[in-house]
């Protein structure tokens, strides 16, 4: 079976959680003896990416090249795409050329806000389109859809054609697949259809799974007196959205002292006004910068990670990879990373972003080391995909 992947930024380079389930997805339909290939707009490639020959890259106008550019690069491509209407046609024939039975639907806000629309006109009736909500990305000019510490309650101006459109769009979709429980939620709340929908988590599992984790003699560094510098750490895309910022600013202004360890990408922008704020602030700052295997790295130095995202994260990849490492996790109470607290026994601590001074009896009480994690393949991405695979080959057959 032939298979296309429509997606922003492409694998190996790992952008964020959405790259790197697209990338698992990959290996699992190329297990199930399918021919995967991939179709984006034109970006910055690094050189693993150059020998590959499963990319077919358009070269639309944006101002991006590369995932990590300047809000305001992103912004003006948000905007190019609400009025660009050539692309997404041009984009569509591109697809359709190809000849596939099944055409996933990833992250495409740089196709332009018509291609998914123009895409079921564009292909035979025969070909499957599958959309994979992976955020709130569709519905939002910002892409993350929140105003501080909550979902938006209206639907701004900016917003009102691209969610207009997503609605419309989402009737057109063989079947749909929701990463969480959440954003199929949020997206029914704003109007789009999700008949014919799935939720699997973002991990591929072919079968169920009861992890048992074995606690190292790190253990014992985790068990602190309350006298001593608890060592936070925090992993993903260091920048404000994530809760970096206000993380800072709350373990700097904290009773007891605490240090501070990131693990992720940050511009160096933003980088240093985190460096200011937290020498004005005498709190210890370390930037360890991306990393392959960010808690394999971190494990050995830190006693708690802290997921911190004030934006309404959709599911918590972070925190199932976290805990199976064995650390403490203190995740904030928002959008669908509770969802993914529920796989971890204990269950790990929530706290409310928005009012949480890291008080160190608090802190202590959430480091408690995780002992089971219980993900179903049922949960998984993999069981959608398995499922619609089979009624594209009875389709086929019939």
């Amino acid at each position: 079976m032939k298979i296309l992947i429509a997606t922003d930024w492409i694998p190996p380079n790992y952008v964020g959680g959405a790259e790197r389930t697209i990338k698992e997805l990959e290996d699992y339909l190329s297990a199930q003896n399918c021919s995967v290939f991939y179709l984006s707009i034109k970006q910055k490639i690094d050189q693993s990416r150059k020998t590959r020959n499963n990319v077919h890259s358009f070269p639309a106008l944006r101002m991006r090249r590369r995932a990590n550019s300047h809000y305001i690069l992103k912004l003006i491509d948000k905007i190019i795409g609400l009025i660009d209407p050539v692309s997404p046609i041009l984009m569509a024939l591109k697809a359709r050329s190809l000849k596939c039975d099944l055409i996933l639907v990833h992250q495409v806000s740089r196709f332009g806000i018509f291609f998914s629309l123009v895409l079921r006109f564009v292909v035979p009736k025969k070909v499957t389109i599958v959309r994979v909500f992976h955020d709130l990305s569709e519905t939002c000019i910002k892409r993350t859809r929140f105003r501080k510490y909550q979902i938006c309650r209206k639907t701004c101006l900016p917003c009102r054609p691209l969610t207009f459109v997503g609605r419309v769009s989402s009737n057109y979709y063989d079947f749909k697949i929701f990463n969480s429980k959440f954003t199929l939620n949020k997206y029914a709340e704003l109007g789009y259809s999700v008949e014919k929908s799935f939720v699997g988590h973002p991990y591929i599992l072919n079968e169920d799974t009861i992890t048992e984790l074995n606690i190292d003699n790190h253990a014992s560094t985790l068990i602190a007196d309350s006298a001593d510098i608890v060592r936070i750490g925090f992993v993903g895309r260091v920048c404000a959205e994530k809760g970096v910022k206000s993380l800072v600013q709350a373990l700097g202004k904290a009773d007891t002292p605490y240090e501070l360890h990131t693990v992720g990408y940050a511009t160096p922008k933003f980088q240093n006004e985190l460096n200011n704020i937290a020498s004005q602030l005498n709190l210890k700052l370390t930037s360890h910068g991306y990393k392959e295997q960010p808690f394999r790295y971190i494990s050995e130095f830190i006693d708690l990670v802290v997921v911190s995202s004030e934006l309404e994260e959709a599911f918590g990849r972070v925190v199932i990879e976290a805990a199976s490492f064995g650390l403490p996790i203190l995740v904030a109470n928002v959008g669908g990373l509770p969802e993914a607290t529920k796989l971890i026994k204990p269950e790990p601590m929530l706290y409310d972003p928005e009012n949480f001074s890291f008080p160190r009896e608090q802190v202590n009480a959430a480091r408690v080391q995780p002992e089971t994690i219980v993900l179903k393949h049922a949960d998984s991405m993999a069981y959608p995909m398995k499922t619609i695979l089979k009624l594209i080959e009875r389709r086929k057959n019939s």
